[in-house]
């Protein structure tokens, strides 16, 4: 991955800083989300948007809905080594919304900067990582930082998600750049191993129009939560339909 160090021309406003490290999830219920399947910034009526399909796990069928996750399955196992429809549901609306909250934000602070300032990339954080106490932490108050924040809290609600413990055998999730580097998802591969947080620091530093920003800020969201992307090909590979290493049930 490409770092990029820029010498700044200004500081980025207050309010610029607050759009981009202010970021939070908008509380979800358990039905379908409504976010899932709709592109997140038209900015330009040509341009191609990737499409995320609603698998629906959080209701009714669960598991069931995709037998490519392997189905419901227990496996005989309880407690934290046991996905729930409901939890993968929950972490799969954390996850994309975090996602969609950071793409519209980054277009809007874009618009607010009149275009890909330096001030603009100091306040996403392009750059900064290794600055943030550990050498794959984004520097603290970036919204990199805050995304990589919400993927690491996230990816402990996955059986073995955290990447902790000398017998982990996954290595993590991939979600977070914490266990991007030691996760062994085959679904990281969507996304060339690099954490969700890393992948978007990519999409930024290689757009130079509005309509890139959107459209590779949008791709990254597809190679996530998309169809064998990070987050479901985790449980493809290790749940009942894959390693067996934990176990699935529909709630």
């Amino acid at each position: 991955m490409r770092k990029h160090r820029f010498t700044p021309d200004g500081v980025a406003a207050m309010e610029d800083r607050a759009l981009m490290s202010g970021m939070r999830v908008a509380p979800v219920g358990f039905g379908a989300p409504a976010a899932l399947g709709a592109p997140v910034a038209q900015v330009a009526a040509s341009q191609p948007y990737v499409q995320v399909q609603n698998h629906g796990y959080s209701n009714g069928a669960g598991f069931a809905r995709n037998p490519g996750l392997g189905g419901a399955n227990t496996l005989g196992m309880s407690g934290a080594f046991v996905l729930t429809s409901r939890t993968y549901g929950q972490i799969q609306r954390t996850v994309d919304s975090t996602i969609t909250n950071f793409t519209r934000n980054a277009l809007t602070l874009l618009n607010r900067q009149g275009g890909f300032t330096n001030a603009f990339y100091d306040t996403v954080g392009v750059g900064t990582q290794g600055m943030g106490g550990q050498s794959f932490m984004y520097g603290r108050g970036t919204a990199l930082a805050h995304v990589d924040s919400q993927m690491r809290a996230v990816e402990f609600r996955l059986p073995f998600g955290g990447g902790l413990g000398a017998n982990n055998p996954t290595g993590g999730s991939g979600l977070s750049s914490a266990t991007s580097q030691t996760s062994v998802n085959p679904g990281l591969a969507a996304t060339g191993y690099l954490s969700v947080a890393e992948a978007l620091e990519n999409a930024v530093a290689v757009s130079s129009t509005p309509q890139d920003l959107a459209a590779n800020l949008n791709m990254v969201r597809y190679q996530v939560v998309g169809a064998g992307g990070v987050l479901p090909s985790y449980i493809s590979a290790f749940g009942p339909g894959g390693a067996r290493y934990f176990g699935t049930r529909n709630t």
